[in-house]
């Protein structure tokens, strides 16, 4: 499970739009965001996890 706060992922939700924007692209809904958000740091905890395995 991961645990963020809802200012946490406006926060990271404005950078993305920001980013986004400045490439002249369009950019998700902060739901599907969220889902986005998520993998990503399930992914990099289960990395640090495999890493201190090691």
């Amino acid at each position: 499970m991961i645990l963020y706060s809802e200012e946490m992922l406006t926060k990271l939700y404005r950078i993305y739009r920001l980013h986004q924007a400045r490439q002249d692209l369009g950019f998700m809904k902060i739901e599907d965001f969220r889902l986005l958000f998520e993998e990503q740091q399930q992914t990099i905890l289960d990395q640090i996890d495999i890493e201190a395995e090691l």
